[in-house]
């Protein structure tokens, strides 16, 4: 076998000598290849177990030493259990131990204000009971006892407000999750405050120094501080990242739309009704999933691999020994970068609109006879041409890519391959490939997660059109998932934000699974050592 074909079986492993060798071998490389999705897939499943189970040692490690130091602990120790800070304040860490104290303090009126944190979370329903103000379950509860337990202590809840001025489900919901946020703070922090004072008490055992309050500040600017300069950026993070993207998550699992919404209504849990309702075919929202989400990964696929392929043709072509030149054409397709992505794609969709500068052209020339002409009327058509289109802008990039990789491969591999007769054609498997491939395979993720997530083209240009209505649900033939979220929430008409939170969830997962599933199997992973 000639060095040629090798090269092209370590890239294409279905090539045969023979056309029936080639069926057999693509039939055998496609079921490994659908195999190892579904290995991907159960391995979900096995991460998850092993994750639970970890957590669960984690949580039973964690109670058992709670209860054992508050069993070997001095009286110091074991008032740190009722009164934070009171096992640092009695081996004089007296700072830290106010400090300590005075966060119980101002968590527990945060907790009992007449709008505090129990008010929230009562609101919220996590208690299941039902108050006709806040975010009701539809149907019964497991936790209306503990509700009625707590209740009956007498708990100040706030006065409650009913008929048709229910309180804002969303402020509700976004309060009682930033209190469930700041118990769960508060715990890490008191769980801290009794490990403190547990090493308190066996520093002085064994008549060790303990550190005064001097020290730990000059600790925190020294030693520690990385501590000290991250705090805040952590905070900023909690409030503004991780709090919204779980409000976000949390509205899949609501009725929350436009029938359901401050001050008419209100929204309730309805756990996966949503997710059931998306991809059941029975109410139309199962027809639009399947057919956006077919046409999402086609549409991923052609737009990754048309830039990649083009780009890399487009280096190479400029990158030829004999072309002259060579700084211009980078620039001018370096051009096409520099100006803004929605300015391009606004302008050629006038250009293509029906009474556009461009079909105007080929109906004066006589090209076209249908002064009616809508390329983006017609679904065949407009899926071409936003794939087409975003050749157009995303050629350039890769072509800037690859001409680095291409500049950068030492030029001794080709002189050693023309030494040996090896031609063009068997240099380019051989020596180029590879290493585009070794630089690049996460660049190609990195793209075909962002085509999944590509709005600006398929907006601009399209809008999602052309528009269908299959059992009362709108949706566009080149709407991506990302760009129905938008109709569907901010664009459109009908307001379904627990319908798009539930798709936006269904990206992430998409793209997460896509992510791992692929990097593995790219050079860059598995032969890392290979081109160093």
């Amino acid at each position: 076998m000639k060095h040629s074909d090798t090269q092209r079986m370590k890239f294409f492993p279905w090539l045969g000598t023979t056309i029936l060798d080639s069926i057999i071998k693509f039939g055998k490389w496609l079921f490994n290849f659908l195999m190892l999705f579904v290995k991907a897939f159960i391995n979900i499943f096995i991460y998850a177990y092993k994750g639970i189970i970890y957590i669960a040692k984690a949580i039973g490690k964690l109670f058992k030493n709670y209860v054992t130091r508050f069993i070997q602990g001095d009286y110091k120790t074991r008032l740190s259990y009722l009164f934070m800070g009171s096992g640092h304040i009695f081996n004089g860490q007296v700072v830290k131990g106010i400090a300590y104290f005075v966060i119980q303090v101002l968590f527990i009126v945060f907790m009992l204000l007449p709008k505090g944190g129990i008010y929230w979370l009562d609101e919220m329903n996590i208690f299941g009971s039902g108050s006709p103000d806040g975010i009701a379950w539809i149907g019964d509860t497991p936790y209306r006892y503990l509700y009625t337990t707590i209740y009956q202590f007498g708990i100040p809840f706030s006065t409650r407000v009913t008929g048709g001025n229910a309180s804002n489900s969303v402020i509700v919901m976004l309060y009682g999750l930033a209190t469930i946020i700041l118990t769960v703070a508060f715990t890490a922090v008191y769980i801290s405050n009794v490990n403190g004072a547990w090493k308190l008490q066996n520093l002085n055992k064994e008549g060790k120094h303990i550190a005064t309050f001097k020290e730990d500040v000059r600790s925190l600017l020294n030693e520690k501080f990385h501590v000290t300069v991250l705090s805040l950026p952590s905070v900023t993070v909690f409030a503004f990242t991780i709090l919204p993207l779980i409000f976000m998550i949390l509205l899949a699992f609501t009725n929350y739309d436009g029938d359901h919404i401050y001050p008419r209504y209100r929204f309730a849990w309805t756990g996966l009704d949503t997710f059931i309702k998306l991809f059941s075919t029975e109410t139309g929202w199962g027809g639009a999933m399947q057919s956006i989400f077919s046409w999402t990964i086609v549409w991923a696929i052609f737009a990754t691999f048309s830039n990649y392929i083009g780009g890399m043709i487009l280096a190479l072509l400029i990158n030829k020994k004999g072309i002259k030149l060579k700084k211009l054409w980078r620039t001018l397709f370096v051009i096409s970068i520099a100006i803004p992505q929605f300015i391009t794609l606004l302008i050629v969709s006038k250009l293509l609109a029906p009474d556009g500068a461009m079909l105007n052209f080929l109906k004066d020339i006589g090209l076209i006879d249908n002064a009616t002409t809508n390329i983006f009327g017609k679904v065949n058509s407009a899926r071409i041409s936003v794939i087409l289109i975003n050749m157009w802008i995303g050629v350039p990039y890769t072509m800037l890519i690859t001409s680095g990789i291409l500049m950068n491969i030492p030029e001794d591999l080709y002189e050693s391959a023309k030494i040996d007769g090896v031609s063009a054609w068997t240099q380019f498997w051989s020596i180029t490939l590879p290493y585009m491939l070794f630089v690049t395979g996460p660049y190609l993720i990195t793209q075909f997660i962002g085509n999944i997530n590509n709005f600006n083209v398929i907006f601009f240009l399209t809008g999602g059109g052309p528009d269908v209505n299959v059992a009362g649900i709108n949706y566009g033939k080149t709407d991506l998932l990302v760009t129905w979220l938008y109709d569907l929430t901010v664009g459109g008409t009908d307001k379904e934000y627990a319908m798009g939170s539930a798709i936006g969830i269904i990206v992430f997962l998409v793209s997460a699974f896509i992510s791992i599933v692929f990097y593995g199997q790219t050079s860059a992973a598995k032969d890392e050592e290979q081109f160093q």
